[in-house]
């Protein structure tokens, strides 16, 4: 028997009953990938710290393309926040309050990931806007763990944007396997991006112009000194990291991946950069 969306949007449904899921359907009615984007604050006198989600979809060739037509998406937001020493903290013993919403307001909420992880809770977006505060008495701003286990395909774009030091600190102590990932590959891509930026008016056909750009790029090192742990930790078989996931995780961003962050796009000279033998 052909199982439907109108199936699956059933059994979601038994699965979370009481829960609001009927901006699930958007997503099957609506063309475009959303671009999520996040603000965050932190109160150091209220010692609070806020996440601030916008959703917006792009306009399409379909019927109803209109960007300004389309209307909120649940976006499921696995989040944990990761303290200054390190700590992945309980977000059960955190409360959170929703507010601001607007675009389908009413019902976005912070609720448990349903797992037995309690460095994780799922916030659930289902306006264009929601504000989500925290009130853990936190007394340094916390490193932001979001879309952790790739909880939802949406762009996601962070402000201010995450520093190479609090990228760095969740490459070391972040306690989800993806959000670590996506740490290690933005520090590389951006490096990379950088790299390509500085070269391109010198003779970058000489490999070593290239690989003596990455070396003197300020974030190259820590970046290094941080993969070296990664590797000590995987090969102490210390539990913290999977073998498999050093592999990916250490892996620096392909062409496709600096292609779409560049303009104008030197293929060549993108290609010099991904093949240098200080990365590669």
């Amino acid at each position: 028997q052909a199982v439907t969306t109108d199936d699956f949007f059933a059994a979601m449904s038994d699965a979370n009953a009481g829960v609001d899921i009927s901006r699930l359907k958007h997503w099957y009615a609506q063309a475009g990938t959303p671009t999520l984007k996040c603000a965050r604050s932190y109160d150091a006198q209220k010692k609070t710290y806020a996440l601030t989600f916008t959703q917006s979809l792009p306009s399409t060739p379909d019927d109803g393309g209109d960007a300004e037509r389309k209307v909120a998406q649940l976006i499921p937001i696995a989040l944990g926040l990761v303290a200054a020493d390190g700590a992945n903290l309980d977000m059960t013993k955190i409360s959170c309050v929703v507010g601001d919403e607007s675009g389908g307001a009413g019902s976005s909420a912070a609720v448990p990931d349903g797992s037995s992880d309690a460095t994780t809770t799922v916030l659930r977006l289902n306006a264009m806007s929601a504000t989500f505060t925290f009130a853990g008495n936190f007394d340094a701003e916390p490193t932001p763990s979001i879309l952790r286990g790739f909880s939802a395909p949406v762009k996601l774009e962070v402000f201010p944007p995450l520093s190479n030091e609090e990228l760095l600190h969740a490459l070391a102590h972040d306690g989800d396997a993806f959000t670590r990932w996506e740490a290690a590959q933005t520090i590389a891509r951006e490096i990379m991006c950088r790299v390509v930026a500085d070269v391109a008016s010198k003779e970058w056909s000489d490999p070593t112009v290239v690989d003596a750009a990455i070396a003197a790029d300020a974030a190259f090192a820590p970046f290094v000194a941080a993969a070296r742990g990664v590797l000590e930790s995987a090969v102490a078989d210390d539990g913290r990291v999977d073998r498999a996931w050093v592999e990916e995780a250490l892996s620096f961003p392909g062409v496709g991946a600096l292609v779409q962050r560049l303009k104008p796009i030197d293929p060549l000279l993108v290609h010099a950069v991904v093949k240098a033998r200080s990365i590669s």
